[in-house]
């Protein structure tokens, strides 16, 4: 079998897409924590990818800076991103945040006691 991977479209902005979340809408949400291969340029950018159309488009930046986090879809439909790096050095980040699909945006949440050290992808 032959596979083929083709271009249909480009991120608005460049760097390597940490988390793709498949949203119950049928868009995907695109977090990134670095721009290309600069692993000390943190960003809190997000993109939602329209695979009916083939296109980004921006939606929220994320509250905090996120360096390999987790993304979670849950039930409501609500986007978890917890934990990772948030590149200041001192180890894994306890902070949490909710992305709503309706509102576009992201909100902080509780903290964790204990946040994850590694995501699951």
């Amino acid at each position: 079998m032959t596979r083929i991977l083709r271009v249909i479209a480009r991120m608005n902005v460049g760097g390597p897409a940490i988390h793709a979340t498949l949203l119950l809408n049928g868009k995907v949400l695109i977090t990134k924590s670095n721009i290309g291969s600069r692993q000390d340029v943190f960003v809190r950018h997000a993109e939602l990818f329209d695979p009916s159309t083939g296109t980004f488009a921006a939606t929220g930046d994320m509250v905090t800076y996120h360096s390999f986090p987790t993304a979670s879809l849950l039930l409501d439909g609500t986007v978890l991103i917890a934990g990772g790096d948030i590149g200041d050095g001192d180890g894994p980040s306890f902070v949490a945040e909710l992305y709503d699909p309706d509102q576009g945006a992201f909100s902080a949440t509780g903290s964790m006691t204990s946040p994850p050290t590694w995501s699951a992808r």
